[in-house]
């Protein structure tokens, strides 16, 4: 059991470093020499005879502790601050032993965490990847459906009343200009199909739409009835260009006339209250000289009429489209 103190055998010293051991073996070993008591030596000392007990069994004593104990047991000044360095120099090692034990352990759990959020990126990338599947799929099940309906959407934009052309009609005259084949059309089905923008109803032109921009590369297209309503939009998408990129957000008219510039100014207010990065707003006719020019002083509004909606159709879905109204038929009145 050790060395004999003042008549009573010591306990085992529980360190679990070898220092700490040789630390607590010195300590014993003046103490054994004094010939005092543990209780003799805590009055001396200002300790308790419990913390006494402690420090000498293994506990990692303070420094306090140690000179305290080395100037009581020790009467000569030249060996008590030798014995007081080597034993500092002990406690100086246990300690650093100490925090690099828990530096390992700490490690060890950063580890572990680092390996649980991998796990967790790899789980949240594959659904994020089966959900697109999804996505695509029923996507692709809309269009199918949309490209058999039958009915024709009215002339006048705003009137929600349906109307049907007769049996043996299948073609729409415009104003001041030919007649087009109102034809309901499917892009993923009829990639050869030459079609009017203006003959598709709101949900199909806007469902192309976005499909176009899934072709381009936009992602997260986020449609919401009341965002429309409150806001003076129709979607959000995000631009994964670096630097430029961002939240865009969009707006698709199905007109047949001139877009009024009122519509384009207040969907620069749209673009502000939404801290946008831009906006896009998508029509099937034309925008006038003032809404241009507009965009052009604002810098974040892209515009994009008939004739260029149906050049990134045919350029990104192989798809021939005629915007309503030719150039040369124009007028500057907008629609209704």
């Amino acid at each position: 059991m050790g060395t004999r103190r003042a008549g009573r055998p010591w306990g085992p010293i529980r360190s679990e470093t070898r220092e700490g051991h040789t630390l607590a073996q010195f300590m014993r070993e003046q103490i054994d020499a004094k010939g005092i008591t543990l209780a003799e030596l805590g009055k001396e000392i200002n300790f308790s005879k419990g913390q006494v007990s402690a420090n000498l069994s293994g506990a990692t004593p303070r420094k306090e502790f140690i000179t305290a104990l080395i100037r009581v047991t020790e009467t000569s000044p030249t060996k008590r601050e030798r014995k007081t360095a080597y034993a500092l120099e002990l406690l100086r090692k246990v300690t650093t032993s100490q925090s690099n034990e828990i530096e390992s352990d700490r490690t060890i759990s950063d580890r572990a965490s680092d390996a649980s959020l991998t796990q967790r990126l790899i789980a949240s990338l594959e659904s994020q990847v089966q959900l697109e599947r999804s996505l695509r799929l029923a996507n692709q099940t809309i269009w199918f459906l949309l490209g058999r309906q039958v009915k024709i959407e009215p002339e006048v934009e705003g009137d929600n009343s349906p109307t049907r052309l007769p049996a043996n009609t299948n073609r729409r005259t415009l104003p001041d200009g030919p007649a087009k084949p109102a034809v309901p059309i499917n892009p993923l089905q009829e990639r050869q199909s030459v079609f009017d923008l203006y003959s598709m109803s709101p949900l199909a032109f806007e469902g192309l739409v976005r499909e176009l921009f899934q072709r381009m590369g936009y992602g997260s297209w986020a449609e919401n009835k009341d965002i429309r309503a409150n806001h003076g939009f129709d979607a959000v998408v995000t631009d994964p260009a670096p630097l430029v990129g961002g939240i865009v957000i969009v707006e698709v008219k199905r007109y047949r006339k001139l877009v009024g510039f009122e519509i384009v100014r207040a969907f620069a207010g749209a673009i502000e209250d939404q801290r946008a990065t831009k906006g896009i707003l998508i029509t099937s006719s034309w925008f006038g000289k003032a809404s241009h020019e507009f965009a052009a002083r604002h810098g974040r509004i892209e515009l994009i009429d008939g004739s260029a909606l149906a050049a990134l159709i045919q350029q990104y879905m192989g798809i021939t489209a005629i915007p309503p109204v030719p150039p040369s038929h124009r007028d500057d009145q907008p629609d209704s």
